[in-house]
């Protein structure tokens, strides 16, 4: 290889590395970040409708519907440092679907749901996913 073809190729290499960087820099959070939480909060809180809808309409399970529709905001808006369990978004659907069996949550199931439903966004963590049990 001549020197000047390997010149060419370091500066075409540097030139296109540097724009890579700096798009990713400024464009990342828009292409890659906030696409990639919707896609993990659509994982982790798609089938709540459904399991929502077998429960009639009181008090608990509004409340119950805003708090986990909360915990999907925030971390779809923190940036950095939220992230989802999904071995604890596992138990408290698992919990949510034996609580719907009889069509009506109460108090005791809501104080229960609320308390699994803490530990599925966590905060402090760089990680966007987290599957080990605490």
């Amino acid at each position: 290889m001549k020197a000047g073809c390997f010149v060419k190729i370091l500066v075409l290499g540097t030139i296109a590395l540097g724009a890579i960087i700096y798009l990713v820099s400024t464009k990342g959070k828009e292409w890659f970040v906030n696409p990639l939480k919707e896609e993990i909060a659509a994982e982790a809180f798609g089938t709540m409708p459904g399991i929502m809808s077998k429960f009639k309409l009181t008090d608990e399970s509004r409340r119950l519907t805003r708090h986990i529709d909360s915990l999907v905001t925030v971390f779809k808006s923190d940036t950095t440092s939220a992230s989802i369990n999904f071995s604890r978004a596992e138990k408290f659907f698992e919990q949510l679907g034996k609580s719907s069996v009889d069509s009506v949550l109460s108090k005791v199931e809501y104080n229960q749901l609320i308390e699994l439903s803490k530990d599925i966004i966590t905060f402090g963590q760089k990680d966007f996913i987290q599957t080990n049990e605490k």
